[in-house]
C-alpha cells in the first residue's frame, strides 16, 4: 500500500505556519528553506518536508510524532530525491496553491496535483500529443475543458516525476492510454507501456487534478493532516 499524506493551509496564518513547522523538519530543508524569501513557498516547503517526515516515520513505524528525523537526501542523475538512509522507501512531493502532498511506497513512485486556474491560450497544443489535443476540443463546456486539462497534465508530470527524468522529458513525448490507465513511449518503433497511473481526487478540495505514477499500481491510503 502506498501513503498519501496531504494537508490545505487555505485557513491558516502563513506567518504563524512558519513559527509552527520550521522546527518540526529536517536541518537540509529547513536550510533550503531559509533562503527562500515568498512566505507562501516557505510555508509549501515546510509543510512538505513535515509531510514527509510523518510519511517516513508512519509507512515505516519508526520514530515518535515529537521527534525529527534527520533525513539525508540523495539524488538521481536528472536531480530526482531520495533518502540515503531508507533504499527502499520511495517518496514523490507536491504541492499546488494552498495544497501540499507527499506520498510514500515500496516502489519508484511519482505524484503530481494541480489546481483548477486559468489557462493560457494555445497552452495545450505547446505540451500535449495530437490524440490529447483532439480529446481537449472535444469537451463539452470551459469547466470540463479546464478539469480534463490539468488531469491530463498531473498525470504527464506524475510520469516524468516517476522516471526521476523530469522537464528534460518532452510532455509530449509518452502516450497516455486511459482504458488501461498506462503510460506508454515509443521503444524500437513500438509502443510499449512504462507505467501505470491512478488518478486521485481530494474530498474537501475539488478544484485539485491529482496523480500518482508507478510501475504497478498499488492501493494508495488518503491521509487528510489537519495543521
Amino acid at each position: 500500500m502506498a501513503d498519501l499524506y496531504y494537508a490545505d493551509f487555505s485557513s491558516m496564518d502563513v506567518e504563524e505556519l512558519i513559527k509552527k513547522y520550521e522546527d518540526k523538519v529536517d536541518r537540509q530543508r529547513l536550510s533550503k528553506i531559509t533562503r527562500t524569501r515568498a512566505d507562501e513557498a516557505r510555508v509549501r516547503s515546510l509543510l512538505a518536508g513535515y509531510l514527509l517526515q510523518k510519511a517516513v516515520k508512519e509507512h515505516l513505524g519508526i520514530g515518535t510524532s515529537e521527534n525529527v528525523l534527520d533525513l539525508r537526501y540523495r539524488y538521481g542523475e536528472k536531480g530526482k530525491p531520495y533518502l540515503a538512509d531508507y533504499p527502499r522507501l520511495y517518496f514523490s512531493l507536491s504541492h499546488s496553491g494552498t495544497l501540499v502532498a507527499c506520498i510514500a511506497a515500496g516502489q519508484e513512485v511519482g505524484m503530481d496535483i494541480q489546481k483548477y486556474v486559468k489557462l493560457k491560450e494555445n497552452l495545450a497544443e505547446r505540451f500535449f500529443s495530437t490524440e490529447e489535443c483532439i480529446l481537449l476540443r472535444n469537451t463539452k463546456d470551459e469547466h470540463e475543458y479546464r478539469k480534463l486539462f490539468f488531469q491530463l497534465w498531473s498525470i504527464k508530470e506524475s510520469y516524468i516525476k516517476y522516471t526521476g527524468r523530469g522537464m528534460s522529458q518532452a510532455l509530449n513525448s509518452f502516450q497516455i492510454d486511459f482504458d488501461r490507465k498506462e503510460i506508454k513511449e515509443s521503444i524500437s518503433g513500438q509502443w510499449k507501456a512504462c507505467a501505470e497511473f491512478e488518478s486521485i481526487t481530494f474530498e474537501k478540495q475539488p478544484d485539485f487534478a491529482g496523480c500518482v505514477c508507478m510501475k504497478k499500481t498499488e492501493k494508495i491510503k488518503m491521509i487528510e493532516c489537519l495543521i
